[in-house]
């Protein structure tokens, strides 16, 4: 039975007939469908390379900031493991070569040789395959890249000290283990290979870029003219939520800045990993990566605004980091699922009252205030019942319960009332 609330009272009413209405019903059915797919879909929804082509496309148009005069002598260090990289180097070259014609690039890759497929069940990637040094050589031959190539299962051996004890309680758990960590190593040992094998072909170099070889760059890049000051980084500052990380997927650096930065995550975070002293809460490599700048006494570190140097990381099968590309390209999607509930609560929270199942009858303080005199006038209570009675003889449920009709009895033809009801007899 629903209810009807006065002021201070609640009367029983029958429901009214466009609460049970079927098409009413279904209608809300449907409106609870469609939020709820839409916020699924938010929520479902795994970016793909091509969903990144418009910024892509978009970064092309940005103009330069200025002409250089000067030419200068950077080294592009590639480090980790690379994944559709046509579309990667595709990105780095809109961004960073044709963005700064006043520059002389040098190309140098790491890559482990024999690693052919790749499971990272963080990732959800499983047994994807990994590009050949040939298919590298093939993007990249218009720049004569120098490939230094090494084997991972010869590296891992130098990381068998690992166990759970270096991560219990000192890593952010999830998602950090000894195979999160074992990766962070490698990556690492990436950095550092590539790095010195170009410091050792292209001698002339003023500027160093660090990137990853599975990272899509949205936005150009501008080196300096005369290059980065020798003890000058720069590094993004997107992602980070607290003053004490670094981000650590991308880094711009002097010669000799850029030589601190490339043993990070193999001197200074093993001695991190392995010792125990009041700093060995290490929570993850962004945080290990500013105690390792901190401590360098002349390093000028410039973490740059948070628009600067967007990457997007790539995963197997063409896919995209989904926490990267709301971070770039989609910021607003946590707004757009508070809305959808928004949306979704007011309609659940307003259609018992549209619908009828619930009522509220005008109070008596405002028919008070309304008739001007203090009192409520006896009509308008009158009409307060009759719409109530209205209510209740719209229902079946109710019409059943009224009571019967006494019978009438029958009156002859031959006889019949008259004057004060004394009955009249035939002529």
């Amino acid at each position: 039975m629903e209810r009807v609330f006065h002021s201070s009272t609640m009367t029983a009413v029958a429901p009214s007939v466009a609460s049970h209405h079927p098409s009413v019903r279904y209608l809300v059915i449907l409106l609870v469908l469609v939020l709820a797919v839409l916020i699924v879909d938010e929520l479902a929804f795994v970016p793909k390379i091509g969903d990144a082509l418009v910024a892509l496309q978009e970064a092309s148009t940005i103009p330069a900031l200025r002409a250089c005069p000067n030419r200068t002598a950077v080294a592009i260090v590639l480090f980790g493991i690379p994944k559709e990289f046509a579309h990667v180097w595709n990105a780095y070259e809109t961004n960073i070569v044709h963005r700064n014609p006043h520059v002389d690039f040098s190309v140098t890759l790491h890559v482990f040789d024999d690693v052919t497929v790749l499971t990272n069940p963080k990732n959800h990637e499983i047994d994807a395959v990994i590009e050949s040094v040939d298919s590298l050589q093939q993007v990249l031959k218009a720049y004569h890249p120098h490939i230094v190539t090494s084997k991972q299962d010869e590296f891992d051996q130098t990381l068998s000290w690992l166990t759970d004890d270096h991560v219990e309680g000192r890593f952010d758990q999830p998602p950090w283990n000894v195979d999160t960590l074992k990766n962070m190593f490698r990556q690492g040992h990436s950095i550092e290979a590539a790095f010195r094998a170009s410091m050792q072909r292209y001698r002339q170099t003023q500027t160093v870029i660090f990137v990853r070889s599975d990272t899509l760059l949205l936005r150009p890049i501008d080196v300096p003219c005369m290059g980065l000051p020798r003890n000058k980084i720069q590094l993004p500052s997107w992602q980070v939520h607290n003053r004490d990380e670094h981000v650590d997927r991308l880094a711009i650096a002097g010669i000799d800045a850029a030589t601190i930065y490339s043993r990070a995550k193999t001197d200074a975070f093993t001695k991190y990993v392995q010792r125990g002293d009041v700093r060995a809460v290490l929570r993850n490599s962004e945080h290990m990566l500013k105690m390792w700048l901190d401590e360098q006494i002349g390093l000028d570190v410039a973490v740059m605004p948070k628009a600067w140097a967007p990457l997007l990381r790539v995963r197997a099968g063409a896919k995209l980091s989904t926490r990267d590309y709301k971070t770039h390209l989609n910021p607003l999607w946590l707004t757009r699922i508070l809305l959808l509930l928004l949306v979704g609560g007011t309609w659940l929270i307003l259609w018992p009252f549209w619908s009828g199942r619930i009522q509220f009858s005008t109070p008596r303080w405002w028919t008070r205030l309304r008739n001007g005199n203090g009192s409520a006038k006896p009509h308008v209570e009158q009409d307060d019942i009759h719409r109530e009675t209205r209510q209740l003889l719209d229902t079946s449920a109710f019409t059943n319960d009224l009571p019967q009709a006494p019978e009438v009895a029958s009156v002859s033809p031959s006889s019949s009332l008259v004057g004060n009801g004394r009955r009249r007899h035939g002529p």
